[in-house]
């Protein structure tokens, strides 16, 4: 075996299954506090059972959720609006063609 390497894998940690109360409180206090502090992280992770990391991480996970939520918002009330004005062209076409 000389000369070959010889390579271990960490062995990743389990992913996280936030319970219903852990994302409401989560949820809830990254709506009215955009930016925590350490000692923040910690009593909130305490509170609730995390660990101050999975506090973080979830922090990102929520930014992310937030933008792809605006995102759509926006992407659906574009369409929303070019829907009614094609409908509005459609009318006006047809009371043109009626009248």
């Amino acid at each position: 075996m000389l000369g070959q390497k010889v390579t271990t894998k960490k062995k990743r940690k389990s992913r996280t299954a936030f319970t219903a109360h852990q994302l409401n409180e989560l949820e809830k206090r990254f709506s009215y506090q955009k930016y925590l502090t350490p000692s923040d992280r910690d009593v909130i992770a305490d509170t609730l059972g995390l660990t101050s990391t999975q506090v973080k991480f979830y922090k990102k996970i929520y930014k992310n959720y937030q933008k792809i939520y605006k995102r759509l918002i926006k992407k659906l009330i574009e369409n929303v609006i070019k829907f009614f004005f094609n409908i509005k062209k459609i009318i006006k076409v047809k009371t043109n063609i009626m009248g």
